[in-house]
């Protein structure tokens, strides 16, 4: 399924408003200027920078909000791909501390921000939307745990045995394979990050990692295969997303010259570049209506009529699910609010031809769990029942109250 690219290297993702030089300085303010210019000529480029705890830790923050924000919520789970193996070891402590950090917040929100519905999300800073969806999903993200998967090395710390040990790697895989939310508990676990340096990136094949955080240099082959580990289709995904802490963008087209374009055509976009898509998924949506002779979706009865034809019914549905899906992923980023409105007025005159015509399909999960909350939220409030089961023709009671319903 496409992959979307999000850059979010250390100017202005890391630290709020500062570059990587000012991090730097910062990590080290107590050198002269001298020394500092000393120590970027000897390691910056080297990646020593990359192994430091406050800079991890920083990235660690910013990467838990991304994902309670946008990842969590569909139940999918998160890969971190770590410039060394000491890097990864220190993420792991960064995260879990990151993780309990942004619970404090959560807790901490005012009663309004708890109670915030998603448009309103939408317009607020991304550390509030963070700690609104942390609030949302407090218990499942209390219990979501982290594991660092390493090669390991005879001058290894004595304490990385437990992420070394091949026979204890292979039971930490097979427990992150599994979905995050299950209806069955039991099926279910709540190992929802691994940390890796080089292994993983190839021939691991888990449906349910959503994300991939990148903080090292990966160029050619190797990229294209880190990347593809979120390109596996099922548990409801409708793409898989690389957010990029190193700035590995520059090498993408290089390492994608080696394919045909027709294999690799919109296998691969940035995020940003969706919003066109969703302009257009939208467009197609409302045309539905406009082509039939009505001018707004605010008149939801005309609306409702004019899906009387069940080809129309179907092809409204297909349409509805490719702007919703999109929808997903760019919410709650402030880019998605435009189209809420009439996401809700699109969602709503869908739930009442369901309603009237039985053989309306559904929208299930190929719509997300943010878009999902949303409608539900908005069609609820009407007092309409959007998961009203088919009628069964063969139940003449049945048919004599759906019928009487209509005439109402």
């Amino acid at each position: 399924m496409p992959i979307l690219y999000e850059d979010r290297t250390a100017n202005g993702a890391v630290k709020e408003g500062a570059d990587l030089d000012e991090l730097f300085e910062d990590l080290f303010r107590e050198r002269s200027k001298e020394e500092l210019e000393a120590i970027k000529q000897k390691y910056a480029t080297k990646g020593y920078i990359f192994d430091a705890p406050r800079l991890i830790e920083e990235k660690a923050r910013d990467i838990m909000r991304h994902y309670v924000a946008h990842i969590l919520p569909n139940g999918l789970k998160a890969q971190v791909v770590a410039y060394s193996r000491l890097a990864a070891i220190r993420y792991f402590s960064a995260l879990q501390a990151a993780r309990d950090d942004l619970l404090v917040e959560a807790y901490a929100l005012s009663a309004e921000d708890k109670a915030m519905d998603d448009e309103a999300l939408c317009q607020r800073p991304p550390k509030v939307q963070a700690a609104v969806q942390a609030w949302r999903y407090r218990e499942l993200l209390a219990g979501i745990a982290f594991a660092p998967i390493i090669s390991g090395s005879n001058n290894d710390d004595p304490a990385w045995k437990g992420w070394t040990d091949g026979r204890k790697q292979d039971a930490l895989i097979e427990r992150f394979e599994k979905p995050l939310i299950h209806v069955d508990p039991t099926k279910a676990d709540p190992l929802a990050f691994l940390i890796v340096k080089s292994m993983l990136l190839t021939g691991f094949d888990a449906p349910v990692e959503g994300v991939m955080y990148l903080d090292r240099p990966i160029r050619e082959a190797e990229l294209l295969q880190a990347i593809a580990r979120v390109n596996r289709t099922g548990h409801g995904k409708t793409c898989g997303i690389v957010v990029d802490y190193y700035g590995v963008a520059r090498h993408l087209g290089e390492a994608l010259k080696v394919y045909a374009d027709e294999d690799i055509e919109g296998a691969l976009s940035s995020l940003k570049d969706q919003v066109r898509v969703l302009q257009d998924r939208h467009l197609r949506a409302v045309d539905m209506f406009r082509q039939q002779g009505i001018d707004s979706i605010e008149d939801t009865e005309a609306c409702v009529q004019v899906l009387d034809n069940e080809k129309r019914r179907a092809e409204f549905t297909v349409k509805l699910k490719a702007f919703m899906a999109l929808l997903d992923t760019v919410l709650p980023r402030p880019e998605g609010l435009p189209f809420i409105k009439d996401a809700k007025k699109l969602a709503y005159i869908h739930t009442r031809a369901r309603n009237r015509y039985k053989d309306t399909p559904v929208l299930g999960k190929d719509v997300g769990a943010k878009v999902r909350k949303l409608i539900d939220d908005h069609v609820i409030s009407l007092g309409i029942d959007p998961k009203v089961p088919p009628i069964q023709l063969s139940d003449a009671q049945a048919r004599a109250n759906h019928e009487g319903i209509l005439a109402a």
